[in-house]
């Protein structure tokens, strides 16, 4: 249920929808076609599974996923990992506001 939570207030505020019948039936659909539904989803329960190196960027500036969020998805994630919250950034913006930083940390992890 935690999903339904955070995204109905935003199809409300960006897309003026209603969270029924829309998300509603779209997770129906889902457990009909993957035997999971939205209420299920868990990106920290996931990510917690997840053994592969994970790099986080996040912009400390993101009104769309509070940069709080990624603080709990970093802590879920076994090592490795690393976390990088860019300066006075929105969201998905971190390469535009810091393309020449974004290149380097991302060519040094994945090294």
């Amino acid at each position: 249920m935690l999903i339904l939570l955070s995204v109905c207030p935003e199809m409300r505020a960006q897309f003026d929808l209603p969270e029924f019948p829309l998300m509603y039936t779209s997770s129906l659909l889902c457990k009909l076609r993957y035997g999971w539904s939205f209420g299920e989803a868990s990106a920290l329960r996931q990510v917690g599974k997840c053994r592969w190196p994970m790099l986080f960027i996040h912009g400390d500036s993101d009104k769309f996923v509070p940069t709080a969020m990624v603080h709990r998805l970093y802590a879920a994630k076994p090592a490795p990992k690393v976390l990088w919250i860019t300066d006075h950034t929105a969201h998905a913006c971190s390469y535009l506001n810091h393309r020449s930083e974004y290149i380097q940390r991302v060519g040094d992890f994945i090294r």
